[in-house]
């Protein structure tokens, strides 16, 4: 039986963000047919009895990463560790998230953001295989791998759609059907009656969100029903090292501004992730707000699959992936960027039409299928059990070289108090 390697780049445990949750599942599948380690950056409560869960340690690492046959690798895992890059396993790259696009907005200076670039060119440099969540994410790695020169005439010739160098293994539903517990979690809420329509924000606000348009539509609801509630299911990320995003409290200040935090708009610090599937159950509908961005046309959001798992009709921004699900399967109303009427409206139509609804939730409940993880990792597996390692390593790129020359003219600035040969050695062991 080959052994794998995942390293989970986010916590896990009773309380866990998209990465975590994505970690989790994987393993477990990956488990039906493979020896699997997961590596977790937290000490995991949570058990499994085809899984060998470890806490991550960079030295036990160092002296295990040669008995895998393959090590699963996001984020800033290369970038910290990179004895890994000369492994005898294969490197697969996780590439579902495209950070670049979704900090682009936080970064200062161009410095920060050329550096986000690196962090990302480096694993396309270094890995052996790559997995994204949709076709059109993989459309836009296949430029960057080809860019990046990962493949060349030779390779293109034995794997002409490149399906051995890169796959799509989308986030995943869990196989058992959403069970609804009599309890309902929102009636301990003095404000929220058991016959009210609750419509769930089902995961973090994040700064490429759009919560606020949300919350002003629910604001003008209000003036004309007190049925109709907006309800946020995590304003704190599990992983204690990750601060509160600013929108997140732009979000709370707006509806403390309107008067209706607390009475009509309700933030929940985080909801475990075992129970999260109660609240969604006992909600109306899901919904989603963003911005009409490049971190929108490539984001594959996480949230929108426990609304297809619990069958809840969508209410969503257009321009992302789901919202093309939504509109294509006919299972909710997609709205235009910063439309608060807009948002109102589909709100008002999905409530005054429950022959509609009705019908979005039967669309979802036949689409639900195709979402089972153990569908959507199959590439994945499919390249462990025939592991190959890439002669097409990569070289250091042009931006890495001129992001490393611009270290050294600006060492003394940028490094206070390290002085520039100290500042020279930390870029040395960045190439390394």
């Amino acid at each position: 039986m080959r052994k794998v390697l995942i390293i989970s780049p986010d916590v896990i445990g009773h309380q866990m963000a998209g990465p975590g949750i994505r970690y989790w599942q994987i393993a477990e599948q990956l488990s039906k047919d493979f020896q699997v380690t997961l590596m977790t950056p937290n000490e995991c409560p949570r058990k499994h009895e085809r899984l060998s869960v470890l806490t991550f340690r960079r030295s036990v690492l160092k002296k295990l990463h040669n008995t895998f046959d393959s090590i699963l690798v996001q984020g800033m895992t290369l970038s910290r560790n990179r004895f890994l890059k000369k492994s005898r396993a294969t490197i697969i790259v996780d590439l579902y998230d495209p950070f670049v696009f979704e900090t682009i907005n936080l970064r200062k200076k161009d410095l920060h953001f050329s550096l986000d670039l690196d962090y990302m060119f480096e694993q396309i440099h270094a890995g052996d295989y790559f997995i994204c969540s949709s076709e059109r994410q993989r459309d836009m790695y296949i430029g960057m791998l080809t860019a990046l020169k990962r493949v060349d005439l030779e390779y293109f010739q034995n794997d002409k759609n490149l399906s051995k160098l890169i796959g799509v293994v989308p986030f995943g539903l869990q196989s058992e059907s959403p069970i609804k517990k009599a309890l309902n979690p929102f009636l301990k809420y003095s404000n929220i009656k058991d016959t009210d329509k609750v419509f769930i924000w089902g995961g973090g606000i994040w700064q490429w969100l759009d919560p606020l348009t949300l919350i002003r539509a629910f604001h003008l609801l209000s003036e004309e029903r007190d049925d109709v509630k907006l309800f946020f299911l995590g304003v704190k990320h599990p992983n204690s090292h990750i601060e509160q995003s600013e929108m997140t409290v732009r979000a709370i200040t707006l509806a403390e501004q309107l008067g209706i935090k607390g009475t009509v708009v309700f933030f929940e610090e985080w909801t475990p992730y075992d129970e999260r599937i109660n609240y969604l159950v006992h909600s109306y509908a899901g919904v989603c707000g963003h911005f009409d961005s490049l971190e929108t046309r490539f984001s594959f959001r996480t949230r929108m699959l426990d609304y297809i798992l619990c069958e809840l009709p969508i209410i969503t921004t257009d321009g992302d992936y789901f919202a093309e699900l939504v509109k294509k399967e006919y299972c909710g109303l997609v709205v235009k960027e910063n439309d608060v009427l807009g948002f109102k409206n589909a709100i008002n139509q999905m409530l005054n039409n429950p022959s509609e609804y009705e019908r979005y939730k039967s669309n979802l409940k036949s689409i639900k299928e195709g979402f089972l993880w153990e569908k959507t990792t199959r590439d994945l597996r499919e390249h462990c059990l025939h592991p190959t390692k890439l002669k097409t390593k990569g070289k250091i790129s042009l931006v890495i070289k001129m992001n490393v020359k611009f270290f050294v003219v600006n060492a003394k600035r940028i490094l206070k108090g390290k002085g520039l040969r100290k500042a020279i050695e930390l870029i040395k062991n960045r190439l390394h």
